[in-house]
């Protein structure tokens, strides 16, 4: 349905955008508000997501969903509102001590690690949503949700070899859809 609503905008047709609005923005929101933490900058970053989407939808090749695609839109535009944010605050910030500053420049990293954390979460969702669901059940269980192999065996009736299998195979197309989707090394997966 989507690919023919994109279709139709390319083709001159640019009232079927609207379509792609209604069907896009729930899921939209809900990842701009758990990126920037304010309803406010949210609505502003999935406004200008979507203006950045539909001016840029010549782009899409289809290589992935558009809704990968989509998101990604939202994730950048979240970012750089973020980083604009910082900017400003820095440019209010008053001299500080040094062992103020020293507390500042720990928060900041924090944030920095959070925001990378927020990052790497919301591809592995990503990814876990474009595999096999076998593979995804098993990579949750073990990985997100810390069973160990014997329990997830109870839990799914899966002999114990059927389920390293899974989780074999899963992390192999995992890491393969990381590395297609956002260029992602082994590094940063861990």
């Amino acid at each position: 349905m989507t690919n023919h609503l994109i279709h139709r905008v390319l083709n001159g047709e640019t009232d079927a955008f609207r379509h792609i609005i209604r069907d896009y923005k729930d899921d939209i929101y809900t990842l701009a508000i758990s990126l920037v933490n304010d309803e406010i900058t949210a609505r502003d970053v999935v406004q200008s997501s979507f203006i950045k989407a539909y001016d840029k939808l010549s782009t899409f090749r289809g290589q992935s969903k558009f809704s990968t695609w989509l998101y990604r839109i939202v994730y950048n535009e979240s970012m750089q509102t973020l980083r604009k944010q910082k900017r400003r605050m820095k440019l209010f910030e008053p001299a500080l001590d040094p062992e103020t500053e020293e507390a500042f420049v720990a928060d900041r990293e924090i944030f920095t690690e959070l925001e990378e954390e927020d990052h790497r979460r919301f591809w592995i969702n990503e990814a876990l949503s474009r595999i096999p669901p076998k593979e995804a059940l098993a990579l949750r269980l073990f990985y997100l949700m810390e069973h160990p192999i014997k329990e997830i065996t109870s839990i799914t009736g899966w002999s114990e070899s059927a389920t390293k299998v899974n989780l074999h195979r899963g992390r192999n197309h995992v890491k393969q859809v990381l590395s297609e989707e956002c260029n992602m090394g082994k590094e940063d997966l861990y």
